[in-house]
């Protein structure tokens, strides 16, 4: 029979879908290949150029105080320079930033390369196995899709115009989609919840306290921070787990005939 994959865009849905397709998977596990995170090269090369600006913005840093330094406590022993140092000051000023900033805007066309990676794992996928294939959308951080919050509003735009670019590659590759950020989306727009507005490393290990040493499960976390679909604005609860799992299951039942597991 002919398999399955169901290539998915965020690498930690396969938690949250574990326990509710397990049957099925396990059921049909000769004739489905599921979950093939592929959004992970992207984020490998992602994090890897990150580093890499990072790295080169503080070069530039110490670059320019390396000389600039000497070149201030010199600059009363010489006439040009003590005439002219506010404009020297003011303009690497200037220099420091506008380099800073061009150099991490090379970022940005990491868009386009994520579109790229994404149509070759479809393609290899397409070539080496008969498999039938299908892309699924993001996942949105944040549960307020009207918000006034900058951080949120453009997390609302970058998942929406990152959720569109998988649904036309997947439209591009003749393979199946699975609306998951359009369900959700749905479900936030009726109920709308909190914004996320930063990412804070002290909720984050006070939450991992709470499941790994005090055992709370991720909806009483989830509860507890005031989220209805997320644990913590980025990490999904059952809830939000459950729309992607009725989704795949879906796409699995059509596929292979079969309803779901009971």
């Amino acid at each position: 029979m002919k398999e399955t994959v169901i290539p998915f865009s965020t690498s930690f849905l396969h938690i949250a879908i574990s326990r509710r397709i397990s049957l099925t998977l396990r059921r049909h596990a000769s004739t489905l290949t599921v979950l093939v995170p592929s959004c992970m090269l992207d984020a490998l090369a992602l994090s890897r150029a990150t580093m890499r600006t990072i790295k080169q913005n503080l070069f530039w840093a110490f670059a320019y105080n390396i000389i600039l330094i000497p070149t201030a406590i010199l600059s009363p022993l010489i006439p040009f320079l003590r005439e002219n140092a506010p404009i020297f000051a003011a303009g690497a000023m200037a220099l420091s930033s506008v380099t800073v900033v061009a150099n991490s805007l090379r970022l940005r066309r990491f868009g386009r390369e994520g579109r790229e990676n994404l149509q070759t794992i479809v393609r290899r996928l397409k070539k080496e196995t008969s498999a039938t294939i299908a892309l699924t959308s993001l996942s949105q951080m944040g549960e307020d899709p009207e918000s006034a919050n900058p951080v949120q509003r453009e997390l609302n735009l970058r998942f929406q115009q990152y959720s569109e670019i998988i649904k036309e590659v997947a439209r591009q590759e003749n393979v199946s989609y699975i609306p998951f950020y359009e369900r959700f989306h749905e479900q936030i727009v009726a109920s709308p919840g909190r914004a996320f507005t930063a990412f804070r490393f002290l909720p984050f290990y006070r939450d991992a306290f709470r499941l790994l040493t005090l055992r709370r499960s991720l909806d009483k976390i989830a509860q507890k921070n005031g989220w209805h679909f997320h644990t913590d604005g980025i990490h999904l609860n059952s809830r939000e787990g459950k729309i992607l799992a009725d989704l795949v299951q879906e796409f699995i039942s059509m596929e292979t005939g079969v309803g779901s597991p009971r």
